[in-house]
């Protein structure tokens, strides 16, 4: 066993150019139809992992300000925390933590320590999440395919996940870097790619795909970047540091005939990606010796809203060249005829690609994206492991049977897969049980679910999270008196659309 990653004993506990028309017309609800005849390549378990920890915004105000000098840069970062509309950011390091409290940032060996020891662990956690949601042994996983933009180290986490997995030394290990917060779905499209070459040789593939990022390591760094930026005069926010948080997700993929308890969750129709040219300054995680620090210019939300049209144009093509069970499915069919799965990058890139695509937006019902804001206020921006997370609360909501997931990362780069929703929603990870029984009709399945997910948004948005100041008044965090800078003020619903323009 790596000393790296202790064991859990609550572990189970670019082509085309053309653009569509705007999109028209109402949005539909398609009816569940019968899978596809050809064994497609399906996600059979699905799980996501955060700590415990979870940080407001008025945390990150007062590390801010104890770590960076007064300047405009600061008092701009300040405004955007305020602003990005996120509860609370789950984190391994709370802003207290003594690696985040040193007179210098942490050096990079320290950051990379603290990701295979600490994530490590919560991959490890959302893996055997995954595998008990599949419900097979997990002798039967074939590959393992890994991602991460904020940990490097030869062997890789994959090496101390398998160890600590017990998978057989016979399993296929890839570890992707380079992409990152696109590599959620990149993975996803590779296992799909592995699954339909397996079975050309007459082979049964399970996947085992995992994402892992932890960011809050490296706020101490940001920090740094932030400071730089004022001491020379500069006015640009850190906004990075306002949005990233720690999380993992895992998925089985798998194709062929199925085993005993297994059941798909989504069929994958279809995955492309596509590269942005001239993009490589505007969304990039450059290495230095005490991290990786982000780079996310105001271009973003506009770079990757425009890529999406084209793409998912080609996609379509892709998804219908051969037989497909989603008769909605055609090289015609809208944006808004699908739900969207969105990487929550930031409520800008939310807010622009939904009305390009004329998607039905949170508070609309029903709403086609109301994983990705729920994932989005919830946990922020994990990088890779947020597309994960918003399958997760996806499949747990319900919704129209044809699905769109789409991710962005450094390049500029987007992968996209076009999903096709089934009935299984999954095990709950105590007890081992189906969370939907069988023989449930579809109406009150569709009812309960719905009733369940508006009683969880409204349990999570009435939270009460306090601030305690040096008067020992307690306070909503939407209402902190930030004595520092005397009486700035928050407003209780200040929820504005900002995102990564500033």
């Amino acid at each position: 066993m790596s000393k790296h990653m202790p064991h859990l004993s609550g572990g189970i506990k670019k082509g085309d150019s053309a653009l569509v028309d705007p999109p028209t017309g109402k949005v539909v609800q398609s009816r569940l139809t019968q899978s596809h005849p050809d064994m497609p390549v399906s996600v059979l378990g699905l799980a996501s992992a955060v700590p415990d920890t979870l940080a407001p915004p008025s945390h990150f105000d007062r590390f801010a300000k104890k770590w960076t000098r007064p300047s405009a840069a600061l008092d701009k970062t300040l405004s955007v925390n305020s602003h990005t509309g996120i509860l609370h950011r789950p984190s391994l390091h709370g802003t207290d933590s003594p690696i985040l409290n040193r007179l210098t940032p942490p050096p990079i060996q320290d950051v990379v320590e603290v990701f295979l020891r600490l994530g490590g662990a919560l991959a490890l956690t959302a893996s055997q999440r995954a595998i008990v949601d599949w419900a097979r042994p997990i002798s039967e996983i074939t590959h393992l395919i890994c991602t991460t933009c904020t940990g490097s180290s030869h062997p890789g986490y994959d090496l101390f996940l398998h160890q600590q997995l017990g998978l057989g030394s016979e399993v296929e290990r890839t570890l992707i870097h380079g992409i990152g917060c696109a590599g959620g779905l990149a993975i996803v499209r590779l296992a799909r790619n592995i699954c339909v070459a397996e079975e050309l040789l007459g082979r049964r593939a399970r996947v085992l795909v995992v994402a892992l990022e932890v960011t809050s390591t490296l706020l101490r760094t940001e920090m740094q970047s932030l400071d730089e930026e004022g001491a020379k005069g500069g006015t640009k926010p850190n906004v990075a540091s306002t949005i990233f948080s720690d999380a993992a997700s895992a998925m089985i993929i798998g194709s062929g005939e199925m085993g005993e308890d297994e059941h798909a969750s989504f069929e994958i129709l279809g995955c492309a990606t596509e590269t942005v040219a001239n993009t490589e300054d505007d969304l990039a995680f450059h290495i230095r010796e005490t991290g990786w620090r982000a780079i996310l210019t105001t271009r973003v939300p506009a770079l990757t809203t425009a890529a999406v049209p084209s793409l998912f144009t080609r996609l379509l093509r892709i998804a219908t060249s051969r037989p497909c069970s989603l008769p909605i499915l055609t090289c015609s069919t809208q944006p808004n005829e699908l739900d969207w799965f969105i990487h929550t990058g930031g409520s800008l890139i939310l807010t622009v690609l939904s009305k390009t695509l004329q998607l039905a937006g949170p508070n609309d019902d029903p709403s086609q994206t109301s994983p990705s804001w729920q994932m989005y206020k919830e946990r922020g921006n994990a990088s890779s492991a947020s597309i994960g997370g918003v399958i997760e609360r996806g499949r747990l909501l319900g919704g129209r049977e044809g699905v769109v997931a789409v991710a962005f990362g450094p390049g500029v780069t987007v992968e996209m897969v076009i999903l096709r929703r089934c009935e299984w929603r999954g095990r709950d990870p105590a007890l081992g049980k189906s969370v939907v029984p069988n023989g449930v009709d579809d109406k009150v399945l569709e009812r309960d679910q719905r009733e369940k997910a508006e009683v969880a948004v409204v349990e999570t948005e009435a939270k009460v999270i306090v601030a305690k100041e040096s008067n020992g008044l307690e306070l909503p965090v939407n209402n902190v008196i930030e004595t520092k800078q005397g009486a700035a003020l928050r407003e209780k619903d200040q929820r504005c659309v900002l995102g990564l323009l500033v």
